[in-house]
Parts: C-alpha cells; structure tokens; sequence
C-alpha cells in the first residue's frame, strides 16, 4: 500500500499539488497538499500512515465534456484547486 511518505517523495519529484489516486484504473481519491497539512502533519500522523488513510475519497469532478464554466463552479463552490477530469467509467 502506498504512504504519505511515497505520495510526497512523488508530489515532490513531479513537482504537483496532487495526485490522484486509483484503483484498477478508476478514481477513488486524492491527496493534496492541503490534505498533508490537515490529516497528516497537524494532527502529527506518521508519514508510514496509508495514504488511503489521509486522502479525500470520491472527490467531486468533472468530465472531459463538460464546458470549462462547470469546473470553475464546483471548484469555486467547494473551495477546490484540483478538479479531477474523468470518463463515465471513472478513470482519469
């Protein structure tokens, strides 16, 4: 299973805000960097935690099809940076 210390030495090394994490191809997650600081660093969890453990499960998304204002609403409403861009199958 990856951890949080996998995800940032990945973060890091891609130089990203995000990943997103799958499961047999599909969405499930994502872990930000808010995400590190909220679940993992202020709380002072282990960074050998499970990622799956600190990550935001189902996150809101968009798809390839919608029109760009759709992806600034949900973000804007839900106070988002990342917005995931997924097929009907749920893969990114």
């Amino acid at each position: 299973a990856c951890t949080v210390a996998d995800a940032v030495e990945s973060m890091r090394k891609e130089r990203v805000g995000c990943l997103l994490v799958t499961r047999a191809g599909k969405l499930v997650g994502i872990f930000t960097e808010r995400d590190l600081l909220t679940h993992v660093l202020h709380p002072r969890r282990p960074l050998t935690a499970p990622l799956a453990d600190v990550m935001t499960p189902d996150p809101v998304t968009v798809s390839p099809k919608d029109p760009v204002r759709t992806a600034v609403r949900r973000m804007q409403a839900g106070g988002y940076r990342h917005l995931p861009v997924v097929d009907e199958d749920r893969r990114p």
